[in-house]
């Protein structure tokens, strides 16, 4: 597996207001300023509109050998148009209102990530607000050239299409934080990553790695607080034991205070829940106080320095994290669901940079993958006589992300684990 430098990733944050919640855990969009795309790698989690993201209920792994332009609102958007009588995917990305910067800049990914090259078949349409989308959908599902459709949704919407979708003829994949895409097996799914699994996939790293007594570190937030409650029910069904939680003004991180907790438990591992800029600060501190991350390789001869397995959230996968404050990071468990270390996470960066587009993150990642799964689903339904959702069920893609597997109603069913190891992204082995 090729290892990159660190990636740039500055600039469009997923966590746009509107959709803040459903991108925890997604990344901020890459904007290489300074550094070449051809050697970068690939959340930021912000609360907006009193939404935080809900917690799942799919079982997941850790997966310990994995490392883990604007476009013009339009109903056809795309590299080429299909050809008469072919099906295509109609992807509903928002090109208007709060959430346009965003749809734009996945649909101008889409674009580049097909190229000229023969991929999946798609157009791309604004859904609108949940009053508007209801009726769009139901005008797609009347359409005899659809094979299905995919969305990225925040909440709101994501339950509207959820419940429109239920009842109609097309199978449908939603990015959403929306408990209603995951409502309707066979049907409907959703295709992006959630708390309870990346609860769970950082559990069962650092509990691979010998881990046996845990402090869990959170900001005072209702996202923090269930993401620390799956950690731990996930933690103590592998055997571990939880040795306290230290909690802090979200705010106003009072880190000497929370340190001084830490040095008052016997843990082995700390599970940090909170975003790569306060974990920065977080570690720093540990760090004056002789607390640093536990590497693969030993580290500190000084006999008085304590290393943790330190666990993090999807969002440490940052170029700020390497860039700024490596030295801290270094050999904290990352759990995400993509990386462009990965095989398949190099080949979508390549397309993008052919594309000129900037570099992609997780959410353009799972895009592709729905799209390419829903696309060849329909072609194979067509070929042989089946109902396109049936033959998605049983599908399995993995072209760009960690991978989506469609037998449960939650697609995203594992995350690549990645730690860095000297100033670099890499497999978490």
């Amino acid at each position: 597996m090729p290892t990159f430098p660190s990636p740039p990733r500055v600039g469009l944050s997923i966590g746009l207001a509107v959709l803040s919640a459903l991108c925890v855990g997604c990344g901020a969009r890459a904007r290489a300023q300074g550094l070449p795309a051809a050697k970068v790698s690939a959340p930021a989690p912000a609360a907006a509109d009193n939404d935080p993201p809900p917690p799942a209920a799919q079982t997941a792994h850790a997966d310990e050998d994995a490392p883990p332009s604007a476009a013009p609102a339009s109903t056809a958007l795309g590299p080429t148009p299909p050809r008469s009588g072919e099906r295509r995917v109609v992807v509903l990305l928002s090109q208007s209102g709060k959430s346009r910067r965003l749809g734009e800049d996945l649909a101008a990914g889409l674009v580049a990530g097909k190229g000229t090259a023969v991929g999946p078949v798609f157009e791309i349409a604004d859904p609108g607000g949940p009053e508007e989308a209801a009726a769009r959908l139901k005008g797609i599902e009347e359409r005899t050239d659809v094979s299905g459709v995919v969305a990225v949704a925040d909440r709101a919407l994501g339950e509207t299409l959820a419940s429109v979708a239920a009842a109609g003829p097309l199978p449908v994949v939603l990015l959403t934080p929306a408990e209603g895409a995951a409502a309707h097996p066979g049907h409907v799914w959703r295709a992006l990553h959630t708390p309870a699994l990346i609860a769970r996939t950082g559990a069962g790293a650092a509990l691979a790695r010998g881990g046996k007594e845990a402090i869990i570190l959170r900001p005072r937030s209702t996202y923090a607080e269930t993401l620390g409650r799956l950690f731990q029910s996930a933690w103590e069904s592998g055997g571990g034991h939880v040795a306290g939680e230290v909690v802090y003004d979200a705010g106003k991180p009072d880190w000497k205070s929370a340190v001084e907790s830490i040095q008052q438990t016997t843990g082995d591992t700390l599970f940090l829940a909170d975003g790569a800029v306060n974990a920065a600060q977080a570690l720093a501190t540990l760090a004056s106080a002789d607390i640093w991350p536990k590497t693969s390789t030993p580290r500190f001869e000084r006999s008085k320095v304590r290393e943790l397995v330190v666990i993090g959230t999807p969002d440490w996968y940052s170029p700020e994290v390497a860039r700024q404050s490596g030295r801290y990071f270094e050999g904290a468990l990352i759990p995400v669901p993509f990386a462009v270390e990965s095989v398949q996470g190099a080949k979508l960066a390549a397309r993008y940079q052919a594309g000129g587009h900037p570099p992609p993150v997780a959410l353009d990642a799972l895009l592709w993958d729905a799209v390419v799964a829903v696309d060849k689903a329909g072609r194979d339904a067509q070929a042989e006589g089946k109902p396109t959702d049936e033959v998605l069920s049983s599908a399995q893609v993995a072209e760009a992300s960690v991978g989506l597997k469609f037998d449960t109603p939650d697609a995203v069913q594992a995350l690549f684990v990645i730690t860095v190891k000297d100033g670099r992204y890499t497999a978490a082995r």
